[in-house]
C-alpha cells in the first residue's frame, strides 16, 4: 500500500468549511480506496470526481456527497460599452442530509454583466443569480438545527469593485 501526505477535509455535516488537516493517508494499488486514521473510504463505481463517498465499513453512502457535480461557464466581449457578458450553470446531482432524508439534485444559472470602462482599477457588474428562480437546498451541519437549507431564488446583485 502506497502512502503519501495528503490534505484531507471532513464534509460531512458541513458546507465548506469542514475541519481539515494534512495527514499520512494510505492508498490502494487501484486508487480506488483510501485509509486514514480509523477511516476506509472508496469511490462509488464509476465515480469521476476525485472525492470518496462510500464508508467502506458500512457502504453507506456520506451525506453531502452528490454522486457528480459539474460547472459550464461562458464569457464574451459585448461589442459596445466595453461591456462583457458571462454566464454559469452549476448542476450537482442528490445528496442526503444528516438525518437521512435525500435531497434533489438541481441546476443553477447565473448571468453576469461586467464593464471595467469605467477607470482603472473600477469594475462594475450587474448579476442575475438563480436566473430561472429554481428552488432547491444544501443539507444542514450539525451545527443548524435545520436538517436542509433552503437557497435564495432569484436575486440581483450590483457591485462596484475598486483594485488600488
Amino acid at each position: 500500500m502506497e502512502r503519501r501526505l495528503m490534505y484531507v477535509e471532513l464534509k460531512t455535516g458541513h458546507d465548506d468549511d469542514g475541519p481539515a488537516r494534512i495527514g499520512w493517508v494510505g492508498r490502494s494499488k487501484t486508487g480506488h480506496t483510501l485509509y486514514y486514521g480509523d477511516l476506509v473510504l472508496r469511490k462509488l463505481k464509476g465515480e469521476e470526481q476525485s472525492g470518496f463517498h462510500v464508508d467502506d465499513a458500512t457502504g453507506v453512502r456520506l451525506p453531502n456527497s452528490p454522486h457528480w457535480l459539474a460547472k459550464l461557464a461562458a464569457t464574451a466581449p459585448l461589442p459596445f460599452a466595453g461591456l462583457r457578458l458571462g454566464w454559469e450553470l452549476r448542476c450537482e446531482s442528490s445528496r442526503r442530509t444528516l438525518a437521512g432524508a435525500e435531497l434533489g439534485g438541481h441546476a443553477v444559472s447565473n448571468l453576469n454583466l461586467v464593464t471595467d470602462a469605467l477607470g482603472e482599477g473600477i469594475e462594475l457588474s450587474l448579476g442575475v443569480h438563480n436566473l430561472f428562480d429554481r428552488r432547491y437546498a444544501h443539507p444542514g451541519a450539525d451545527t443548524n438545527w435545520q436538517d436542509a437549507l433552503q437557497q435564495d431564488g432569484r436575486n440581483v446583485r450590483i457591485a462596484l469593485t475598486a483594485r488600488f
